[in-house]
């Protein structure tokens, strides 16, 4: 018998700490994925999206620009360059 109070073992203990991280980051990436939702039905509902796109169709030469930054910040955003 050992002398620790614990009545885990080392692999099972070991096997609960990963499986403990990846609920974490299940919970985690679950949370992002429903906050990008929650921001996209926020803008459209609220005309930002329209907002944004009549805005950068009167940008004349500068559109480049701003569709790079606006790509950017998506990628950003979403954590995907695909």
């Amino acid at each position: 018998m050992s002398s620790s109070s614990s009545s885990f073992s080392e692999p099972q203990t070991g096997a609960l700490v990963r499986e403990m991280r990846l609920h974490l980051l299940l919970a985690t990436s679950l949370v992002t994925i429903a906050a990008m939702l929650a921001l996209a039905f926020v803008t459209r509902y609220s005309g930002t999206d329209v907002t944004l796109g009549l805005a950068l169709t009167r940008s004349g030469w500068l559109y480049p620009v701003f569709s790079a930054l606006l790509g950017w910040l998506g990628v950003a955003l979403t954590g995907s360059d695909t």
